[in-house]
């Protein structure tokens, strides 16, 4: 009996075998062996019609029972230097079966991960390269071209992809023995080149794809949210991330319509930054994770004749949104001690620091802080309350919002998850300061 022909009860028993092995908490605790399941799950839906149903409806009785959904681990794809055997499944590939097949998969694609750091890291393959060189010099060079198709594969497979993430860990330093990885990277901005101009033939030729979806957005701004991200914080400091090496980024960033720029973890070296202000297109900055002390504080202050400040005053004067996210996307809970109790948040330094990177931003109108519940709040931000809970926030912390209230040109002023907050009497004087923004909002996700 062929494939084929299985019943679809034989079928769905076949993906309880083979694929029931990882638990659901498994899978929404580990990013990367979530992907690699679902990668193999899907690539045996492409067997034939039945094993597709089938496959549907064990992913649905596997969700049903937890936060996970297809769209969300579909969300984002990664792609990296190595890559595997050819009989085994890769990303690409499938995307690429997908919109063959007139399928949903490559739609739900929204992010793309650049990961460098498998052809800039290069220790390995020279140790192994005195040992066989022909062999390896060989395997460099299929990597090389798999990494660059696979980039270019996805872009031009998927037309929903809005967000860019490039990975900072990479701990690359241009010699003049290793120029490989630049000339790398002029290849790949060519690649990213071609597929924004394949997009935009399709985008504006009317290109319209048979597809079963439904959920596709009216619009996609392809490309437009740039995130620069570390996932090793505590190998470097943000500042350093990037130090004798980022520059070689600039002629791949020229080729981004970015709209958003993202940090998390990495503050980019001022060439870097200096390309994105000169597209004149950037408008929202979000910063993450531990980057709030370094960014306001090179957002101000450092600046002379012969040392310019690190964001140069030409990207902040474009913006009118911030975001500041307390935290990182690349926090997990292995980071947190369950003993150790909650965060300590000075709200006076965390107000003072925003206030620092805001104060050069002249025509910014939205500004929204996201904070992760529980927090302790320091004994500097918090004396002791009144009955009516009007004291809860420190006289000193209110001094600096009202700085931040003052901004002509602000429309919109959104506290998430942050502590201090609650209490209806400090939310009314809140919303009293800021008499002149049109939005106040204090918002808390429990």
């Amino acid at each position: 009996m062929i494939l084929a022909e299985l019943p679809q009860e034989l079928i769905l028993e076949i993906y309880h075998c083979l694929y029931d092995d990882l638990s659901n908490v498994v899978l929404e605790g580990n990013g990367a062996i979530r992907q690699l399941w679902l990668l193999n799950v899907l690539s045996t839906c492409m067997v034939c019609q039945s094993w597709y149903s089938a496959g549907f409806e064990y992913m649905s009785i596997r969700f049903s029972s937890s936060s996970l959904s297809l769209t969300t681990i579909l969300c984002s794809v990664e792609c990296g230097a190595s890559f595997p055997p050819v009989a085994e499944p890769t990303w690409p590939r499938l995307l690429a079966d997908s919109k063959k097949n007139k399928l949903d998969f490559h739609q739900y694609v929204r992010r793309l991960v650049v990961n460098l750091s498998g052809v800039f890291n290069t220790s390995t393959q020279q140790y192994e390269l005195k040992r066989n060189e022909l062999n390896i010099r060989l395997e460099q060079t299929i990597d090389i071209e798999h990494f660059l198709e696979s980039v270019k594969m996805i872009l031009v497979t998927c037309p929903n992809i809005k967000t860019l993430e490039i990975l900072y860990d990479c701990h690359y330093i241009p010699t003049i023995e290793n120029r490989k990885p630049c000339q790398l990277l002029d290849l790949l901005s060519n690649s990213i080149s071609d597929a924004l101009t394949i997009h935009e033939f399709q985008h504006h030729h009317g290109f319209t794809q048979s597809t079963t979806s439904t959920s596709r957005p009216s619009t996609c701004l392809f490309l437009s949210h740039l995130v620069l991200t570390s996932r090793e914080p505590q190998q470097r400091c943000p500042c350093c991330a990037g130090r004798g090496w980022d520059y070689i980024l600039i002629p791949l960033l020229r080729q981004l319509p970015v709209t958003t720029l993202e940090l998390d973890h990495v503050l980019p070296s001022r060439p870097v930054l200096e390309c994105l202000a000169q597209s004149r297109r950037v408008h929202t900055l979000v910063i993450r994770g531990n980057l709030l002390v370094q960014a306001s504080r090179l957002a101000r202050y450092g600046a002379s004749i012969s040392t310019p400040p690190r964001i140069p005053l030409d990207l902040l004067s474009q913006l009118h949104t911030l975001e500041i996210y307390l935290y990182s996307n690349h926090d997990g809970e292995e980071d947190q001690d369950s003993n150790s109790g909650p965060d300590t948040l000075d709200l006076l330094a965390m107000f003072r620091q925003t206030y620092d990177i805001v104060h050069p931003i002249k025509s910014l109108q939205r500004l929204i802080l996201h904070g992760h519940e529980p927090y302790n709040l320091s004994l500097f931000s918090a004396p002791s309350a009144t009955i009516d809970g009007s004291s809860l926030i420190d006289n000193d912390v209110w001094k600096k919002l009202e700085l931040l209230a003052g901004r002509h040109h602000l429309k919109s002023f959104v506290l998430e998850n942050i502590p201090g907050f609650r209490c209806p009497s400090v939310q009314s004087k809140l919303q009293n300061m800021f008499t002149s923004v049109e939005k106040v909002n204090v918002v808390y996700s429990t």
